[in-house]
């Protein structure tokens, strides 16, 4: 149960960056906005997300970029600026030098200050421990606790109905899912006999989290020659020119343009039937369009509270390592030099799962 009863007037939710992190806030922060109508929320976040609040009139995105306002004098001057809308409070959602900087300035007996808990010490003891007999606590929860201790009262069911219940209709015919992506501008390949659409993100931040490319690619002959077309995520310039090469040398494999904005990439996953990713933002885009995600997992772990939100853990590939996870983020080299977790993770493996979802 939740209270409307308005807490405060003005509020500031900070969560500078990462995409995947911010990608997690959405619903939540979404939510809330509905259920206290009477509370002006803004929100500062990189400038290139703004598009992921822009449906939502009760939320005002303000601009945030690391080149320029991510130093320690910009940063200050940035919270001076701040500090002039007289906030009621502020809702930390980041914990980060950046953040503390910009609450220590606003922080004083009108402007009350609650930040996330991220429970890095949990984090740290279950790297090093490899202690994975339950998950930790989710972030986006952790995101909801915040809320909570702010005054905001939304139980965790409410959040959970809230997102099952705007769950994408995946089984929209392929003629209805063809025109929707021609209206997008997305090129399609000739013909009537394509059966599913899947999306695949074959890469990360990291590159200790990228699956084989050569098994990737085994992946996406084996669904082309069955007519199913396969969408490829990507920004990168090396990734680019990896893609372009599959897109030419599969028939039904096809890229998503450069010129798509992130609003326009969630519009588009809406139509898929099934996502295929890493640990990456791609995982909490296409979990947020609200379609099936089949995420691979190597040196992270689900458990670790990063998995896709409300997305069912039997869809995850990964092999149980001694090893697995060795960071929160992959981003530390492999201490068996083989990166194990990723090499025996066959085709197969991953095909399985799509095709249960295909099925189903």
């Amino acid at each position: 149960m939740y209270s409307n009863t308005p807490v405060y007037q003005k509020v500031l939710i900070i969560r500078l960056s990462s995409l995947g992190d911010v990608l997690m806030s959405v619903d939540l922060i979404t939510l809330i906005s509905r259920l206290y109508k009477e509370v002006e929320f803004d929100v500062l976040t990189n400038t290139d997300y703004h598009s992921l609040f822009q449906d939502n009139a009760r939320v005002k995105c303000l601009p945030w970029s690391r080149q320029k306002q991510g130093g320690f004098l910009k940063t200050l001057s940035l919270a001076y600026q701040l500090k002039k809308k007289h906030y009621d409070v502020v809702i930390d959602l980041h914990d980060v030098l950046r953040s503390h900087i910009i609450c220590t300035v606003l922080r004083n007996k009108n402007t009350r200050v609650f930040s996330i808990q991220k429970g890095r010490f949990e984090k740290t003891k279950l790297i090093k421990n490899h202690q994975l007999e339950r998950p930790l606590i989710h972030t986006v929860e952790r995101y909801l606790q915040v809320f909570n201790r702010a005054g905001f009262k939304v139980e965790k069911s409410t959040l959970d109905d809230f997102i099952v219940s705007k769950t994408c209709d995946v089984k929209k015919n392929i003629q209805e899912k063809k025109w929707a992506f021609d209206k997008m501008g997305l090129s399609l390949p000739c013909g009537n006999d394509i059966k599913f659409f899947i999306g695949i993100a074959p890469f990360a931040q990291h590159p200790q989290k990228i699956y084989p490319l050569q098994a990737m690619q085994e992946i996406i002959a084996y669904y082309t020659k069955q007519q199913v077309c396969v969408i490829l995520f990507g920004k990168g310039q090396h990734e680019l020119q990896i893609m372009q090469a599959w897109c030419q040398q599969f028939k039904y494999c096809v890229r998503v343009p450069d010129s798509f904005t992130l609003k326009q990439e969630l519009e588009l996953m809406r139509y898929l039937n099934v996502m295929l990713c890493m640990d990456s933002a791609n995982m909490h885009l296409a979990t947020l369009a609200r379609i099936p995600v089949v995420p691979i997992f190597g040196p992270t772990h689900p458990f670790l509270g990063f998995y896709g939100y409300l997305q069912p853990l039997k869809n995850c590939v990964q092999v149980e390592l001694s090893c697995r996870p060795c960071s929160s983020f992959g981003q530390k080299a492999c201490v068996r030099g083989d990166l194990a977790c990723m090499h025996l993770i066959k085709p197969d493996d991953v095909i399985d799962v799509i095709n249960r979802l295909l099925a189903e």
